[in-house]
């Protein structure tokens, strides 16, 4: 959603006021597709990113079943897990699209990010950010790498350093696991393919 208010900026200090001002409101412009999000972004005072790539049907769907057939019992966790690592593939290349429209028509507005997995996808926009657990950051790192260098065996890495999916699927199994999710996945996962 983008928000615009009377005020020509947003700074920390500014927001916080106009947030505690209850005659100052801001109302959703609109909600961004594709053809229309450069129009809608034009004058934003912030941006709200939350979305779902893929929807619930079938893209968490198959975030559960697939794995699940595997043997694993928590398969999202909104920031980590197969399930995570996946939604995360799905994202970034649509908050980078984002962000470079953004860059384009409205380079000072403030983005807020209230998408999962909000790890990943916060490293992937500034790692300075992510948390000090490695056994999280690494998958994490490697799923960021995946979608930069588009290279399955990357994809592959990021699962197998998953805690869950690492300690409980085999080498083979999670192979096998990835190639199903991201095939059932189509158009979302084309560019990994």
């Amino acid at each position: 959603m983008v928000y615009r208010s009377d005020h020509k900026s947003i700074t920390g200090i500014k927001l916080e006021k106009i947030l505690s001002n209850p005659e100052s409101r801001f109302v959703p412009n609109q909600n961004l597709g594709v053809e229309n999000r450069k129009a809608a972004l034009k004058d934003a005072d912030f941006v709200v990113n939350a979305v779902q790539i893929g929807g619930y049907k079938p893209a968490t769907v198959i975030d559960f079943a697939i794995p699940s057939k595997y043997g694993l019992k928590q398969t999202i966790a909104d920031t980590i897990g197969i399930g995570g690592i996946m939604r995360a593939l799905r994202t970034i290349p649509v908050m980078q699209e984002f962000a470079d429209d953004m860059q384009e028509v409205c380079p000072d507005t403030l983005f807020l990010n209230y998408s999962n997995p909000m790890a990943i996808l916060t490293g992937y926009i500034q790692l300075q950010l992510a948390a000090l657990n490695m056994t999280n950051i690494n998958p994490q790192l490697m799923t960021i790498q995946a979608v930069v260098t588009r290279r399955k065996e990357d994809i592959y890495r990021a699962v197998m350093l998953d805690p869950h999916s690492g300690a409980e699927l085999s080498l083979d199994d999670i192979i096998k696991m990835c190639d199903e999710m991201m095939a059932a996945h189509g158009s979302y996962m084309k560019m990994y393919i």
